[in-house]
């Protein structure tokens, strides 16, 4: 009895074991961020509320993008803070009370380029990510 459990629970983590690996997500920024300093890797930072209609068309659009989703696992380690889930803001990001706004931030946590208020399209912001790279390079180092 003891066996079939064990080989139920194994067949279980294998058949979930996808899901769970693409769904590297945290919801805590600073979680996160310990993960973006131990990987080298920047941060996409997502600043939503789950009673804002554009949060939803924003997060249904990037998580539906499987070239994106895909990107964002290899290349980014990324946070969602739900203000009305008790999600946490760094102090020091400019945040104007807009959601959705997505900050891209380096491993140390500084903001690059400007936030991004409002709803971006999953596809222009793939394009944004995949312009980072020269700058990844060039300005961090790595």
């Amino acid at each position: 009895m003891m066996k079939k459990i064990k080989i139920l629970v194994l067949i279980t983590l294998i058949a979930f074991s996808p899901m769970i690996i693409e769904a590297k997500i945290y919801d805590n920024v600073y979680t996160a961020q310990k993960q973006a300093l131990k990987e080298a890797k920047l941060m996409v930072f997502f600043v939503v509320s789950n009673t804002c209609d554009y949060c939803h068309k924003l997060m249904n659009d990037v998580l539906n993008n499987k070239e994106l989703m895909d990107y964002l696992n290899r290349n980014f380690i990324v946070a969602i803070s739900d203000l009305n889930g008790n999600g946490l803001i760094p102090k020091d990001l400019l945040f104007n009370g807009v959601t959705p706004t997505t900050y891209i931030l380096t491993p140390t946590g500084k903001v690059i380029g400007t936030p991004i208020e409002g709803a971006i399209e999953s596809n222009i912001l793939f394009g944004l990510l995949k312009g980072l790279e020269d700058y990844k390079r060039g300005q961090l180092g790595f």
